[in-house]
C-alpha cells in the first residue's frame, strides 16, 4: 500500500509541475499594455523560477545531510544570481508596480543568497555579524530598489 501511495505522490507531482509549467509559459499578455498586470514582454523569467524552485524543493530533500551544506548553498547562491539577473536586470514585466515588486523580492532573495555564503565561509574563524548585516542590509536592500527607477 505504501508503494501505490509513493508512486501515485509523485505522479501527481509530475502532473502538478508540467500544469505550473506550462500555465507559466502561456499565461501572459504579451502586448505592451502598462494599465494590465499580467502584460509582460515574455514568460521566460517566471517559467525558470519555477524549474530553480523545484531543483531547491528536490536537492533540500535528497541532500539534507551535514556534508552537502556547500553544494545546497552554492545551489542558492548561485539561482539567487540568475533570478536576480532574469527579473531585475532584463525587466520582463510591464507594469511598474508589478516590476518593482518582482524586483524587491529578487532583491532579498539574492541578499539572503549573499548572507548564506558569507556564514559559510566564515562559519569556522568568526560567525558574529552575520545575522545583523542580514537584518540591517534587507531594509536597505528594499530601500534601494523601491527608491530606484526602472
Amino acid at each position: 500500500m505504501h508503494i501505490f501511495h509513493a508512486s501515485s505522490g509523485i505522479i501527481c507531482s509530475i502532473i502538478l509541475i508540467c500544469y505550473g509549467l506550462l500555465f507559466g509559459l502561456l499565461y501572459f499578455n504579451g502586448i505592451h499594455n502598462e494599465s494590465k498586470l499580467n502584460s509582460k514582454r515574455n514568460s521566460r523569467a517566471v517559467l525558470s523560477i519555477i524549474i530553480y524552485e523545484i531543483i531547491l524543493v528536490i536537492f533540500y530533500n535528497f541532500l539534507s545531510k551535514p556534508e552537502y551544506r556547500a553544494v545546497l548553498i552554492a545551489l542558492f547562491f548561485c539561482g539567487s544570481l540568475i533570478t536576480f539577473y532574469l527579473i531585475h536586470l532584463l525587466a520582463p514585466f510591464n507594469h511598474p508596480r508589478v516590476m518593482k515588486y518582482w524586483s524587491v523580492f529578487t532583491t532579498a532573495h539574492m541578499w539572503t543568497g549573499i548572507m548564506l555564503l558569507m556564514a559559510y565561509l566564515i562559519e569556522k574563524r568568526i560567525f558574529h555579524g552575520i545575522v545583523y548585516a542580514w537584518i540591517i542590509g534587507m531594509p536597505l536592500m528594499v530601500f534601494i530598489i523601491l527608491w530606484s527607477p526602472l
